[in-house]
């Protein structure tokens, strides 16, 4: 997942890893990230995109067994990354002639095809995610109402899930079976969840501020832990980070970055890593959390060319 967010207000080769460490000490081992949802499959591609001034995307895949980078060409402006471990594939929602097309990358073969219109139901996406050969999705739908859909790459059919939610970035909760929608506004953010079989719906707004003092921050892109728990903003040079118990919201001491600004975030499916790309080209970062959740390292990944929208699987 991870997906992204675009600015909300004002707000083939081998490469190596460098490291920087930097740990940041926290008396509450208890919050955050837990031990027990990490999963246990590692990650095995970073997926980033590049994109061109004719208005096509390049998407380079980093297999991060062995820091190798291909590249393909996605003919559009990606939007939106999402990937499938079970087959080998990406894919990426992109603006090509005026609509929203789905295209898949198979990973192996790096051929790309493009598998649907989203205007097929008059929908323009913010985020989707792929799951066991279905596609779920949030956007505006007809330009006038919010929706949750489904989509079903095999049988090539549509299904509404639910109506009138804040669009935002979509993320699984602790099971496929339940979605959580991530909506930023100006002071607020709200976490919506549903529930894929019963179509029921649990929203919470949080009051939440981006500003450091009297700077004017941007809020670039966002995350959520799939328990729902723990929430990751990047604003300017740091990741803010937030923990979130029901309806109440507990700020937690920011990830300061300090060599590059932030931009997109991508949170790893075991819980245990962010990426970021950065304002800067041939970088993107990683920071580890400790078995506590809170504590972490930052190292430094040389990843080539300017490097937006990203995702890990």
């Amino acid at each position: 997942m991870p997906k992204h967010l675009l600015p909300l207000f004002s707000l083939l080769c081998l490469v190596s890893c460098q490291s920087s460490p930097a740990l940041m000490p926290s008396s509450r081992p208890d919050s955050g990230l837990q031990a027990s949802d990490f999963a246990s499959t590692p990650d095995r591609y970073l997926c980033t995109v590049e994109r061109s001034q004719d208005g096509s995307s390049r998407i380079k895949i980093m297999d991060l067994s062995n820091r190798s980078v291909r590249a393909v060409m996605i003919p559009g402006q990606v939007k939106s990354l999402d990937g499938s471990p079970q087959n080998q594939k990406l894919y990426a929602s992109a603006l090509q002639n005026g609509q929203m097309a789905l295209f898949e990358v198979d990973i192996t073969r790096l051929t790309v095809q493009r598998t649907m219109s989203f205007a097929q139901v008059g929908l323009s996406p913010d985020d989707f995610l792929i799951d066991q050969g279905k596609l779920y999705t949030v956007g505006t739908q007809n330009n006038k109402q919010t929706a949750v859909m489904s989509y079903d790459l095999a049988t090539k059919g549509w299904q509404p899930l639910v109506y009138n939610v804040k669009p935002g970035m979509l993320e699984f909760s602790t099971t496929a079976r339940t979605l959580q929608v991530l909506s930023f506004g100006v002071d607020e953010m709200t976490r919506t969840t549903i529930d894929v079989n019963s179509k029921q719906t649990v929203s919470v707004n949080y009051d939440i501020a981006y500003y450091k003092g009297e700077s004017k921050d941007t809020l670039y892109g966002g995350a959520i832990s799939r328990n729902g728990r723990t929430v990751f903003a990047s604003v300017n040079n740091r990741i803010n980070r937030f923990e979130l118990n029901k309806d109440q919201i507990r700020a937690l001491p920011p990830i300061e970055i300090t060599y590059a600004q932030a931009r997109h975030v991508a949170l790893s499916r075991d819980n245990r890593s962010i990426y970021v790309s950065h304002d800067q080209p041939n970088r993107v970062s990683r920071i580890r959390f400790n078995p506590d959740g809170i504590t972490y390292n930052i190292d430094e990944i040389a990843f080539p060319g300017t490097n937006n929208e990203l995702v890990v699987f």
